[in-house]
């Protein structure tokens, strides 16, 4: 309602059992409850609610990476050990407030009502639009980074820039369009920056500049009609210099109907990864992840992907 948000979920695998719940990605609280109610709202506003998770990777799962850091000759503290021996899930939502009149009260039952008279999912959480475009990127938010392969010197050029709607600086960028009727459809373009290695960290001396296929940008089609769209996005692209360089890696599952936008996805940590549903009615937030240091970088070592996420809307 327009003084506070209930919020409810399923049982979600957690090793101590405490669910984080984050607003506008700002925890906000603590519960080992199964719901959590937020009375810090503000009529009119729209929030992103996530709640967090994290549990342990299997032992034979952990001795694996083990070996892999030992191999590449990769040494982590405490907090990056926690980290990479874990998965770390999350789950959102988007909340709209309604303003507090009579008329917008009235409206906001149906943010609360599942179904309407004719059966169909109600909500206000998507634009009604006949056509979007879904956009997913990766990118490097410094200068540069240290090159990440065992054997690599010097520096991998970065995109040097923060989250942003519209970006012409990035690793790679998935656009999904997807349209209703006039006609159906559902097409994938597929765009990839051009890679540099540096001898120095400001990367003023190039040593080497490179494209990387687009062939590991892949898509299936599951759903294509008039009231219903799903699809999967599969990323598995590497820095173009050597076949042995990581891969980054994400994927995701998209389904849209008219009244509904649910998507689950997963990926590897790194680089960082943005993802904005754009439609004619405006740009939605849907998913992002931060590097915290030019060291996560050895989250691309090949580890699985171990960040899962779903939002429902």
């Amino acid at each position: 309602n327009d003084k506070s948000v209930t919020l409810s979920w399923g049982e979600l695998p957690d090793k101590d059992g405490i669910y984080e719940i984050y607003k506008n990605n700002e925890k906000i609280g603590e519960t080992k409850s199964l719901t959590f109610t937020d009375n810090e709202v503000k009529p009119g506003e729209e929030y992103t609610y996530t709640i967090k998770v994290q549990t342990d990777l299997p032992q034979i799962e952990q001795q694996k990476i083990q070996k892999k850091l030992n191999d590449n000759n990769i040494k982590l503290n405490t907090e990056e050990q926690n980290e990479v021996f874990n998965i770390n899930g999350s789950s959102s939502t988007i909340v709209k407030i309604p303003d507090n009149t009579e008329t917008e009260l009235n409206k906001s039952e149906e943010l609360i009502t599942t179904e309407d008279q004719t059966g169909k999912f109600s909500t206000k959480g998507i634009p009604k639009d006949n056509a979007y475009s879904f956009v997913y990127r990766t990118f490097i938010p410094y200068v540069s980074v240290k090159d990440p392969h065992p054997r690599g010197k010097g520096y991998l050029k970065g995109d040097n820039r923060s989250f942003a709607t519209i970006s012409n600086k990035y690793r790679t960028e998935s656009d999904m369009n997807v349209q209703f009727a006039n006609p159906t459809s559902i097409t994938h373009y597929k765009h990839i920056g051009m890679s540099h290695r540096c001898k120095d960290s400001a990367c003023k001396n190039i040593m080497e500049s490179k494209r990387a296929s687009s062939s590991g940008l892949k898509h299936s089609v599951y759903k294509k009609s008039t009231s219903a769209l799903s699809w999967i996005v599969d990323h598995q692209i590497a820095f173009p210099f050597d076949w042995t360089y990581p891969d980054i890696d994400y994927s995701y599952n998209a389904q849209l109907t008219k009244y509904k936008l649910k998507i689950n996805g997963n990926h590897d940590g790194a680089p960082n990864h943005e993802f904005y549903l754009i439609s004619p009615s405006g740009t939605r937030f849907i998913h992002s992840h931060s590097v915290k240091s030019k060291a996560d970088f050895w989250k691309l070592l090949d580890r699985g992907l171990l960040n899962p996420w779903s939002l429902t809307i």
